[in-house]
């Protein structure tokens, strides 16, 4: 299957992270892991077709382990959406989230003052 369409309805992109956190990715758009712990961590990608059947194809399911860095720091504050099922994911428990329209986000503390601009003289 080359060249598919991603979409809740046709294929998409299933994603395990350290064996217990999962989804389902349904479109191309980047993707950020946030919240993950410093050390060594498995993420493993399956593409499903329609019917939510593993792709055949050796490079249709992959994993790869990737390292956290002890002194990474999240960029801004993460606030966790609701879970489809059964209330909102603890604080600080790791999400993959999609980019916002605007751009990354600025935490507030770095954020400029949104201060009324002063009216021009007359």
């Amino acid at each position: 299957m080359k060249n598919t369409e991603l979409s809740p309805t046709a294929s998409r992109v299933r994603y395990v992270i350290d064996g217990n956190l999962s989804g389902e990715i349904t479109s191309f758009t980047p993707h950020y892991i946030e919240n993950l712990t410093a050390g060594e961590h498995q993420l493993q990608l399956t593409l499903l077709d329609a019917n939510n059947a593993p792709v055949a194809g050796m490079f249709n399911d992959t994993t790869r382990t990737i390292t956290i860095a002890p002194d990474c720091k999240a960029v801004a504050p993460v606030t966790p959406p609701a879970a489809t099922s059964g209330g909102t994911p603890p604080v600080n428990a790791p999400l993959v989230t999609t980019p916002t329209p605007g751009g990354p986000v600025t935490p507030p503390s770095a954020a400029p003052s949104e201060a009324p601009a002063a009216a021009p003289a007359k």
